[in-house]
């Protein structure tokens, strides 16, 4: 390929500025412009308002109206032709002007309203002070306490929604600890039976058979001692331990017979007999 070719080839490949995209936008627009034979006794006139990568504005002028419209569009494959796609839209033109706050606009805010804001917020000058101040050092003063403002309005934000989920989480303790258990909800054992019952069934029936065993026992405990002492009453044993009574029974000599065969707890009161002295015969 000479220079030419490859020139050609470069700029073929090349994406459009926003001028050439410009140029083939009014081109077909002019194409869509109606003629005097389609629109007898006036016709239409389009000119491009503004240009945008994926849409255009454009204004359509007949006699006695102007329109506005919107117009997506797209590049043929090899860029040199406009591609309009679906319906034009119709838009109008809305134009504003706001007022430039003191913090913003930089060297357009005045000298006055700059003093005025670093005073507001803190610092240590006087308005004549700040006045010899050339405009480079007040323009960077001015930026200075506006980062800090905007770094003390971030911590404040976070502060500030940290405690209100602080809060939200404290209604939800309170919550849980005023709702009453439902019957699905399973309760702490109050009872041995309770407890006993929570157990698996072959557990349950040792248990069971302890417990009996053990309250047996326990009531023979307390007859056995009521009957052969006078300290406490009768009541008052049976509010006692089984492990009080087996020591209250030892200090009383009271023997009881552990023997469980047959099924039945024998408890017996064994009475001590005095010992017989030996007789010696030296006689003999």
């Amino acid at each position: 390929l000479d220079f030419q070719q490859m020139w050609q080839r470069l700029v073929s490949n090349a994406a459009p500025s926003f001028g050439q995209i410009s140029n083939l936008i009014q081109s077909a627009l002019r194409a869509k412009q109606p003629s005097p034979e389609t629109n007898p006794g006036g016709g239409s006139y389009f000119w491009l308002e503004e240009v945008w990568p994926e849409h255009f504005i454009y204004v359509e002028e007949s006699p006695g109206k102007t329109s506005y419209y919107k117009q997506s569009y797209k590049l043929n494959e090899d860029k040199t032709e406009v591609i309009f796609e679906g319906q034009k839209i119709p838009v109008k033109l809305e134009r504003t002007y706001v007022e430039i706050t003191k913090n913003e606009g930089g060297n357009n805010v005045d000298k006055k309203a700059k003093i005025k804001f670093l005073i507001d917020n803190g610092c240590q000058c006087n308005a004549e002070q700040l006045d010899k101040v050339e405009d480079t050092i007040l323009d960077n003063m001015v930026k200075t306490i506006e980062n800090q403002l905007a770094a003390n309005k971030e911590v404040a934000d976070k502060l500030a929604a940290n405690e209100a989920k602080t809060k939200e989480l404290e209604a939800e303790v309170a919550k849980l600890k005023e709702t009453k258990p439902t019957d699905n909800q399973q309760q702490t054992p109050k009872t041995l039976e309770e407890l006993v019952a929570l157990a698996s069934p072959e557990l349950q029936g040792a248990l069971n058979r302890a417990v009996a065993r053990d309250r047996k026992l326990k009531a023979d405990l307390v007859d056995q001692l009521a009957a052969n002492q006078k300290a406490f009453a009768k009541e008052e044993l049976e509010g006692k331990s089984l492990e009080e009574l087996e020591k209250l029974a030892a200090l009383a000599q009271t023997k009881v017979d552990f023997t469980l065969a047959g099924g039945a707890v024998n408890h017996q009161v064994v009475k001590e007999e005095p010992l017989v002295a030996p007789t010696f015969n030296f006689g003999k």
